[in-house]
């Protein structure tokens, strides 16, 4: 149970907070028929918070946040109408209603399916699901999400992970970020690489260990920064050390500095919803940058890619949507283009990723003192 403290976050992703919490509720659901009394489940310290957790981590689109080995499918949540009843929150069995819709327009099957309807709360009326916009939770992994409206597919989302890496089923992939727009995951995580789990040599996560050889997991496949092509430090904590709400807009920084120790004194990203939630920016500055080749900005999409002649200007197309990326900074004369990216793994055991590729900003050495990365979503 001490998993769930202190805010709800699942260290492992809402992939593996489906299957473990599936089975906390299959007990507590027990216990309340055999003798009416959860004897305190629902109570214990984050517990409850983490149906939010999964609410908030699930994107306009119904995919979810699959950081570390998480995968994105659309699950529903099952788990969370038989909650809204004995916890008294119906509104978690209304942000689950339209998940269930789908699944049975999908005819998605799932073990645990049956919970959905013995659960479902016996009312003639479900109050609307009023949720905040922004969300922050802290833990041993850090998230935040921002958007723009809930119950609207085309809603702007956008997710950023922090926290730290020495948990179970972690990536390197700390100031990782997915994003939702106009129905469209324009920046997708990889998720789980199923040769790391036909192996027993591959679950740790010290700074040597042999799970970072697959490329899934390494921070070349995800949507942060490499400094000269190294790896992500895997001791320490990045802090999410900024967050604003205001009707308009939303923003919050995450502190990278422990994830580049000895690449540069300080390194922040931060994320933004501006022009009354509509557009996109994303920031990363870095203080004192020791760069001997060049600093890459890394973003992974399925999306169909042209980038301008002057490399300062990327146009995604996918599903007759358009997304324009736009660097403001650095300026034209510091060297930094855009380019794309194979993200062929190195091995034939590992995932083709066939459909994939990452978006690249490369910033050339040497950088400036500080240097900053400013990019605008549109």
């Amino acid at each position: 149970m001490a998993a769930y403290a202190p805010e709800g976050v699942h260290e492992e992703s809402p992939t593996y907070w489906d299957y473990g919490t599936g089975y906390l509720v299959l007990l507590a659901m027990g216990l309340t028929t055999a003798l009416e009394d959860t004897w305190g489940l629902l109570q214990a310290p984050g517990v409850m918070e983490s149906f939010y957790y999964r609410i908030y981590t699930t994107g306009p689109s119904g995919l979810s946040f699959n950081y570390g080995d998480g995968h994105a499918g659309d699950e529903p949540l099952l788990l969370h109408p038989w909650v809204a009843g004995a916890v008294g929150k119906p509104e978690l069995a209304t942000a689950a209603l339209p998940t269930l819709q789908r699944m049975c327009k999908d005819q998605t099957r799932d073990r645990l399916a049956p919970l959905a309807v013995i659960g479902f709360p016996v009312t003639d009326h479900l109050p609307p699901a009023q949720f905040p916009f922004d969300w922050l939770g802290r833990g041993k992994v850090e998230l935040v999400t921002l958007r723009s409206a809930w119950g609207d597919p085309g809603a702007v989302w956008i997710a950023l992970r922090g926290g730290t890496i020495q948990v179970n089923h972690a990536h390197m992939d700390l100031g990782t970020f997915v994003l939702e727009a106009k129905g469209v995951r324009w920046a997708h995580d990889l998720g789980r690489e199923d040769a790391i789990y036909a192996r027993t040599d591959t679950w740790g996560t010290e700074q040597e260990s042999k799970r970072w050889d697959y490329l899934r997991a390494h921070v070349h496949s995800h949507n942060t920064l490499v400094f000269d092509g190294k790896p992500q430090r895997v001791s320490g904590h990045t802090t999410v050390s900024e967050f604003e709400s205001h009707p308009d807009s939303a923003r919050a920084s995450l502190d990278l500095t422990a994830a580049y120790a000895g690449n540069a004194e300080r390194v922040t990203r931060t994320v933004a919803l501006e022009d009354q939630r509509q557009h996109f920016r994303v920031v990363d500055e870095i203080i004192a940058p020791r760069v001997e080749r060049e600093l890459r900005w890394q973003m992974v999409t399925l999306a169909e890619v042209e980038i301008s002649g002057d490399g300062r200007r990327a146009l995604l197309r996918e599903a007759g949507q358009t997304l324009r990326l736009t660097l403001v900074s650095p300026t034209a004369d510091a060297g930094a283009r855009f380019t794309v990216s194979s993200l062929s793994p190195p091995t034939e055991a590992e995932d083709p990723n066939t459909g994939f590729y990452r978006l690249d900003l490369v910033w050339p050495a040497p950088l400036p003192d500080p240097a900053r990365i400013e990019i605008i979503f549109e």
